[in-house]
């Protein structure tokens, strides 16, 4: 028999004073209550239905689930002090993840704060909602357990939660939000599932409010949603395609280092993964579906845009298995194998378009623009260091290739290339043009290495 989905997000985050041995249920609804409200959504079918959502990041912003707004035509949130409003439109949101930044008037509410780390099982999980209408409604439980569906992570949690509750804060006991409820199971008792606040991170608040009527309905988990995917020229899906297979290789780049650096010398960042992981794990969301709402009649165009999509999800879990291993060492001091053997799975699995591939669509010049870097990347090259480079930061070195030139002149990841002979060094390319001109000579390459500037005197080796 199928268990019946119903979903009922929740979402979390907030700003309280901390307790040593841990907030009672009064104290956390005491403490987050102000910044919550229930959400009266008017949808396309004309249907209307309540949700919750809650304020966090900044006043002026608030988080809910993706599919209490989806297909609304219009939002009315309300404060449980009686103040009320109509919610003007959407900033930013994640399908697949059921998560969404809406716009609301500042009041001069605290912003819930997110949490940055994964719980336990067993920590106490706190919901305050709007079940069935009953607003403001407290509820407690535990997270039951942590699990992994279609590449996204969930917090099972026992606190009772019902239809009304999605979009509201998961809260833990020192009052941090720790998840967005999605789902729950219906043929049992207390099955329901949030997402990690951690997803919030990547959600851009600094975008353009939508208003309701421009927002398109990219679905929700669980159902088809978002129509039929548009069919683009080629010079429409040129520009996407350059920039996407850039961002591809930015993310592999990126985090060939940050593993090696992070994960692979068990060393660990002390303050977390850093806001670049969280936002580079957003960027790729938002290209994977991207990607996914578009088709071409081109043969090799199709052939591409099937290659990213594959990337883009195995990406996706490579940079959010990085972001739940420093997550869990900074909480417990040990690395959990568990995200080490998943990272590693994902890596195996990325396959980019072919190069071939790639060089004939640097025949379009629209491809060219919107990312001149490819084409140096891909194109003729008369000296290769060995050195890789994001296109973002195009002279930090995340890659040494052993046995390669820049191997044998002794750079090291991590350097930031700054000069050869004394010439700036704008990029990876530029930097290997230079050593083309001294190729069998004696150079001085001067680096920033450990936050200072180092020099030495090196042979360019004969490639």
């Amino acid at each position: 028999m199928m268990r019946s989905l119903t979903l009922i997000a929740v979402l979390i985050c907030f700003a309280v004073p901390a307790f040593a041995d841990g907030m009672t249920a009064s104290q956390v609804y005491k403490a987050s209550e102000p910044s919550i409200m229930v959400l009266t959504v008017k949808s396309k079918d004309g249907n209307t239905y309540t949700g919750t959502g809650f304020v966090a990041i900044k006043d002026g912003l608030a988080v809910t689930a993706w599919h209490v707004v989806h297909d609304a035509v219009s939002v009315t949130a309300k404060f449980s002090d009686g103040q009320e409003f109509e919610v003007p439109g959407l900033v930013d949101n994640d399908p697949k993840r059921d998560i969404a930044l809406i716009k609301v008037k500042e009041f001069g509410r605290t912003p819930l704060v997110l949490s940055q780390t994964t719980p336990d099982v067993g920590d106490k999980a706190f919901v305050i909602g709007a079940p069935e209408g009953l607003d403001f409604t407290v509820s407690d439980g535990l997270v039951s357990q942590i699990r992994q569906q279609n590449g996204v992570n969930y917090y099972q949690f026992s606190s009772p939660a019902s239809h009304g509750n999605s979009g509201g804060p998961v809260l833990n006991d020192i009052g941090e939000v720790i998840g967005v409820v999605s789902f729950q199971y219906t043929e049992g008792q207390n099955l329901n599932f949030a997402v990690p606040s951690t997803y919030v991170l990547g959600l851009d608040g600094t975008l353009p409010t939508q208003p309701w009527s421009g927002v398109k309905d990219n679905g929700v988990p669980g159902q088809s949603g978002g129509g039929a995917a548009q069919t683009l020229s080629n010079d429409e899906l040129d520009p996407k395609l350059a920039k996407d297979i850039a961002l591809s290789l930015d993310t592999s780049n990126l985090m060939y280092f940050y593993f090696d650096q992070v994960v692979g010398t068990r060393f660990g960042f002390l303050e977390g993964p850093g806001a670049d992981s969280y936002k580079l794990r957003q960027e790729l969301g938002a290209a994977r579906t991207d990607l996914q709402s578009v088709t071409s009649t081109d043969p090799l165009r199709s052939s591409v845009l099937a290659s990213l999509r594959t990337a883009m999800d195995h990406l996706y879990n490579q940079v959010d298995n990085y972001i739940l291993a420093v997550e869990y060492k900074g909480k417990h001091d040990v690395w959990d194998p568990d995200y080490e053997t998943n990272y590693k799975r994902e890596a195996a699995l990325v396959e980019m378009p072919e190069d071939q591939q790639i060089q004939t669509l640097l025949q379009s010049q629209r491809f060219r623009d919107a990312a001149p870097a490819l084409s140096s990347f891909y194109g003729p090259r008369s000296y290769n260091s060995g050195l890789r480079c994001p296109f973002r930061y195009p002279t930090f070195v995340t890659v040494v290739v052993p046995g390669f030139p820049a191997d044998e002149m002794a750079l090291r990841m991590g350097d930031t290339l700054r000069s050869v002979d004394d010439e700036v060094v704008t990029s990876v390319y530029d930097f290997n043009d230079k050593l083309n001109s001294h190729r069998g000579k004696k150079v001085k390459i001067t680096v920033s290495r450990d936050g200072k500037d180092k020099s030495w005197n090196t042979k360019v080796p004969q490639e």
